[in-house]
């Protein structure tokens, strides 16, 4: 998860569906209506703990409730609803533009 940490703002880089670099990387994955960024993280180091303490988990599913919402909608519904609920995140910080 990104953060609003000033040493990594670098390293991360957002995608909007205008740019074409989005269309290549949207291709690899499964089909989101609701879909209008990709965030690329440039990753130099990955450290993991011992694992003691830390709890067995396993991948069940891809979180896909948000495809039921979005299914209906036009893209001018999802445009209008991203204008205004995500121009700015939860951390202050300006949103990807909507479409």
């Amino acid at each position: 998860m990104g953060t609003q940490h000033d040493a990594i703002s670098d390293d991360l880089k957002a995608f909007a569906e205008s740019q074409p670099v989005f269309s290549a990387a949207d291709a690899r994955f499964f089909p989101i209506p609701s879909v209008r960024s990709i965030i690329r993280v440039d990753v130099d180091r990955i450290s993991d703990s011992c694992g003691y303490g830390v709890p067995l988990t396993e991948f069940n599913r891809d979180m896909r409730a948000n495809d039921g919402w979005a299914k209906d909608k036009s893209p001018q519904d999802l445009g209008d609803y991203q204008a205004a609920k995500n121009a700015i995140s939860i951390g202050g910080l300006p949103g990807v533009p909507a479409q």
